[in-house]
């Protein structure tokens, strides 16, 4: 793991005011990201894990625990991995674009493996808005940076952006999503009018920014249900029809290959069900149900060609073997509201890249809608 060493935060004045992506003449902050995760509802179950990781980590300390540094160089690891930092030196920089210190990032490697070892013995409470001018406000932010929920939330802005600047739908209509925008906004928020003054100032912003949120918003969802329509979602599942093919699997984990090949032959020679066989022989045991397109590609042909009851070859899990039994497929539909909402995203995705890539300039560029 990397050594804290006393570095001072960069020069920037403000970090909220870095620039994350610009529309034309117009500019979106770090800031700006933040607000408008809150107005969506999408930022306070994030403010509420960072609370209780904040909890685990002062129980941690008031019992002067020690954390197990493998663990935590573990946590190094994978953080740098999955944003190609091979070096300290590039992490270092990754950082600084950011506005963040090693010792922002060693922070928050202690926080979530205290959270971790906390599991579920903390109850989460109100999700409120941390006060603008606290220091909760700035530990949330560096949390979402450096959790990765930040390239979501600012995914998720530029698209709203963009269905804003590209709307073209009746104005009278589009009065009408107004409205209902607002009221969900409410409801989201669980505000009434007599709260909201109190909920902008926390958030440091006025009534003229809540009515360009709830506008944007209205464009948005706008712009989904012109893209939703029956004939898209039909479209788009038959080019999804066979990633999006539903199995429903019975698996059981084996330590060696031996051990598996001998269970292997008992389900398919003797007809042993293999529940029986897990319980007899005390192997890990579990029905589940998985999408044809989320399985490794070389397990995916061994699914698609092998019929209802039959038992798969033993599969290499590195540093283990499992067993698969195909229970059941079917056939993706749209009926089926994950099969839907996969099929929502796939279509939203393909437009909202398109104009992302014609409208959007990204000056920390790693967004993810979600």
């Amino acid at each position: 793991m990397m050594v804290s060493v006393p570095n001072m935060r960069p020069s920037i004045i403000n970090p909220e005011s870095r620039a994350v992506f610009a529309h034309s003449d117009t500019v979106c902050t770090v800031g700006e990201v933040i607000c408008a995760a809150f107005f969506l509802g999408e930022a306070q179950p994030l403010w509420e894990e960072l609370r209780l990781s904040v909890e685990a980590q002062t129980r941690a300390e008031e019992q002067e625990l020690e954390a197990d540094a493998d663990a935590l160089q573990s946590l190094s690891e994978e953080f740098r991995y999955k944003r190609d930092l091979i070096t300290t030196e590039e992490t270092e920089q990754w950082l600084e674009a950011r506005d963040l210190t090693l010792e922002d990032f060693e922070n928050h490697l202690f926080r979530l493996y205290w959270r971790q070892k906390a599991g579920q013995q903390l109850q989460p409470g109100p999700a409120e808005i941390p006060a603008a001018a606290l220091e909760g406000r700035e530990l949330l932010r560096q949390e979402l940076l450096l959790s990765g929920a930040f390239e979501r939330l600012a995914a998720n802005l530029s698209r709203r952006v963009t269905a804003s600047c590209a709307d073209s739908v009746g104005a009278e209509i589009y009065a009408g999503q107004m409205q209902r925008e607002r009221q969900r906004f409410f409801q989201r928020a669980g505000l009434d009018e007599s709260m909201l003054a109190g909920w902008l100032m926390r958030l440091e912003r006025d009534s003229s920014w809540l009515e360009k949120m709830i506008r944007i918003e209205s464009a948005y969802q706008q712009r989904c249900e012109l893209l939703l329509t029956p004939a898209n979602r039909f479209q788009t599942l038959s080019v999804l029809r066979l990633p999006m093919m539903r199995f429903e699997v019975e698996t059981i984990e084996l330590e060696s290959y031996p051990a598996a090949r001998e269970a292997f032959l008992c389900l398919t020679e003797d007809g042993v069900p293999m529940a029986n066989l897990a319980k007899d022989a005390r192997y890990p045991y579990h029905r589940s149900e998985c999408l044809l397109g989320d399985l490794p590609e070389a397990l995916q042909q061994a699914f698609l060609g092998a019929a209802v009851g039959a038992v798969l070859e033993p599969w290499d899990r590195q540093g283990g073997f499992q067993l698969y039994r195909i229970v059941n497929k079917t056939e993706p539909s749209l009926e089926d509201s994950r099969v839907r909402d996969r099929v929502d995203r796939q279509i939203l995705d393909s437009c909202f890249s398109d104009l992302d890539a014609k409208m959007i300039r990204w000056s920390l560029k790693e967004a993810r809608a979600g």
